[in-house]
C-alpha cells in the first residue's frame, strides 16, 4: 500500500512541478503496450510523456486522394485516456488522449504521421507527432533512434457514433505506409 501511495505522490508532485513551470504534461500511463508484430517487445509504459498542447480537431481522411499506403513500420497504442485500449469507448464531442509509439520500417521515428480513425462510412485523421521518451522501445527493437518514439495526441471526437478502427499512416503522401494498431474505439452519444 505504501508503494502505491508513494507512486501516486510522485505522479502528483510531477504534475504540480509541470504546472509550476507553465507546461502541461501528460503523466505516463500504467497500461501495457498493445500487441504488435514485434517479437519480444518490451511491455513497460513510457517513463516520460510528451506534452499535449490542446485537443486537435479530427479532419476528414480521404484515403483515395493519395496512393494507397503499404503496410509498414511498427507501432502500438498503449492507452486511450490513460486506460485500457481493449473495449475503449468515448462520447461524441469528447476529447480523447491516445498514447503509444511509432517507428518506420527502418526503425526511425517518422516526421510525418497521422492517427486514422476509420468507420464504416467515413474516416478521420489527426496529426501525430512523436517525441515522448520510450527507452523500452529503443531497447526492444535494438534501435537507439527510437528513444523518442512515443506519442500522445489529444483529439476532439466530432464524429458520428459508431466503431472506428485505429491505425497510423506515416511518411510522405507519395510513399505513405500504414501501421495497424489492432484496436478500435466505440464512439457513443
Amino acid at each position: 500500500m505504501s508503494k502505491h501511495i508513494t507512486k501516486v505522490s510522485l505522479v502528483l508532485m510531477a504534475i504540480g512541478l509541470a504546472a509550476g513551470c507553465g507546461k502541461q504534461e501528460v503523466p505516463a500511463t500504467e497500461a501495457a503496450m498493445a500487441p504488435t508484430a514485434i517479437e519480444n517487445a518490451a511491455t513497460a509504459p513510457a517513463e516520460t510523456a510528451a506534452p499535449v498542447a490542446g485537443a486537435l480537431a479530427l479532419v476528414d481522411y480521404d484515403a483515395s486522394a493519395a496512393p494507397v499506403p503499404v503496410a509498414g513500420g511498427n507501432c502500438a497504442l498503449d492507452a486511450i485516456n490513460g486506460g485500457a485500449v481493449a473495449g475503449a469507448s468515448a462520447k461524441v464531442g469528447s476529447e480523447v488522449l491516445f498514447g503509444g509509439w511509432i517507428a518506420d520500417a527502418s526503425n526511425q521515428v517518422p516526421t510525418e504521421a497521422r492517427l486514422v480513425l476509420k468507420g464504416v462510412d467515413k474516416a478521420y485523421s489527426v496529426p501525430l507527432v512523436a517525441g515522448a521518451e520510450r527507452p523500452d522501445v529503443a531497447t526492444a527493437l535494438e534501435a537507439e533512434s527510437l528513444k523518442l518514439a512515443g506519442y500522445n495526441v489529444l483529439a476532439k471526437l466530432d464524429v458520428a457514433p459508431g466503431s472506428y478502427e485505429l491505425s497510423i499512416v506515416h511518411g510522405p503522401a507519395n510513399a505513405a505506409a500504414s501501421c495497424s494498431l489492432n484496436a478500435s474505439l466505440a464512439v457513443n452519444n
